[in-house]
């Protein structure tokens, strides 16, 4: 049994504070500590924690609990499919970033910035998929990012 790290927190820069604590350092049970405390709130539906939460799921490689926070979510942005984007690389899950990608491309409202570019670069550099990378770069101009 863990310990208990993080008491409640009623702050919600607390809760955010800690979760890029526990993201940072692989912290995985006290992050989940953090997610109960976050769910016990009335931050619970926050975007910024929402994307933290799911930052945090992602760097200690526990992709599988980001449905728990996707459902929840009344609000998603870009950077919630970036940040899903990057926990699928870091657990080596390259053709699932190229899935959200295109995904986010055909039924989205969201454009790309160039961190999500720039995931989409790595992922088809690890599987060699040469015309998927060279059509990344034409979006790239067409999205004014050259």
């Amino acid at each position: 049994m863990t310990r208990l790290l993080f008491p409640f927190w009623s702050s919600r820069q607390r809760l955010v504070n800690l979760l890029r604590y526990c993201s940072k350092n692989s912290l995985l049970n006290q992050g989940v500590q953090v997610h109960t405390s976050n769910l016990k709130t009335r931050f619970g539906f926050d975007l910024m924690l929402s994307n933290d939460l799911i930052n945090m799921y992602a760097k200690c490689g526990v992709v599988g609990n980001v449905p728990l926070v996707f459902d929840r979510m009344f609000e998603r942005n870009m950077l919630f499919l970036t940040i899903l984007m990057c926990g699928h690389l870091q657990i080596c899950n390259v053709k699932e970033t190229l899935s959200l990608f295109f995904q986010m491309m055909m039924f989205s409202c969201f454009k790309p910035n160039e961190y999500t570019f720039s995931k989409n670069f790595k992922a088809c550099g690890i599987l060699n998929v040469l015309e998927i990378g060279m059509q990344n770069h034409c979006m790239i101009i067409l999205y004014g990012f050259d």
